[in-house]
């Protein structure tokens, strides 16, 4: 009879006792089921690299008939103006963005607990036709200067990306200071001197607006262009918070 409280008390106490065993194991699996949650999450199939950073260089051709500073002739004091040259290189900033994501198999091999084991994996890429467009911040404060490496103010560009390399067709329209018509049919090619008040100038300012003024140019060339993945980064940093 002694025993049977003792008996009792172990039955009521065992379903707590079971209870403390199962708990970590429970706790373990939801922190693995969270864990394999959340890397599934965290793959985005390829869609954040669609709209990516980019830095292209190319060579394009400008459309319009651009003119030098003129200077004068140490010599004769005549004025000289000379055309620009049509073929310019370039160097700029800019985001692209790509509509197709395409993936492919990769397979590797990796030790685990003294075994060689082999995984295929799935990576997913952007692909196929590209749109991008194009700023130089350089620009902005060199618009008085007849720079043609930097004077791109805003550029367009359609061609075919595959990964982080593209291969782009645009179109760039820059601002350039300029002599004004007048003053080069009057001064160009005419072997003269240019006077004011009786005195012939040697040199010539260019922030004289009377003589120069701002125009817009446009040029079509070709770029190959490089994606930084900050887009991708950035999305990445934020699942990982979750």
């Amino acid at each position: 009879m002694r025993r049977v409280p003792l008996i009792i008390t172990s039955i009521l106490l065992l379903p707590t006792f079971l209870f403390a065993q199962e708990k970590p194991n429970e706790n373990k699996a939801a922190k693995e089921n969270k864990e394999e949650s959340k890397k599934e999450n965290s793959n985005d199939f390829g869609w954040s690299k669609r709209v990516s950073f980019i830095v292209g260089g190319g060579i394009s051709a400008i459309s319009n008939e651009l003119y030098q500073d003129p200077i004068v002739d140490k010599v004769n004091n005549h004025v000289q103006i000379e055309e620009l040259q049509r073929w310019k290189p370039n160097l700029t900033l800019g985001i692209s963005y790509t509509p197709f994501v395409v993936n492919t198999f990769r397979k590797i091999s990796f030790i685990e607990e003294g075994k060689v084991v082999e995984k295929t994996l799935i990576e997913y890429y952007p692909k196929g036709i590209t749109f991008s467009l194009f700023l130089n911040p350089v620009s902005v404060s060199k618009l008085s200067e007849n720079s043609l490496s930097n004077t791109v103010d805003l550029g367009l560009g359609v061609g075919y990306r595959a990964d982080n390399f593209s291969f782009l067709v645009t179109s760039e329209f820059f601002a350039i200071r300029q002599p004004r018509a007048y003053f080069i049919e009057q001064y160009l090619d005419k072997n003269q001197s240019y006077v004011v008040d009786g005195q012939v100038q040697k040199a010539f300012d260019i922030n004289d607006n009377s003589i120069f003024t701002k125009k817009i140019a446009a040029s079509f060339g070709i770029k190959f262009a490089y994606t930084f993945d900050v887009i991708r980064s950035f999305y990445a940093s934020s699942q990982e918070k979750k």
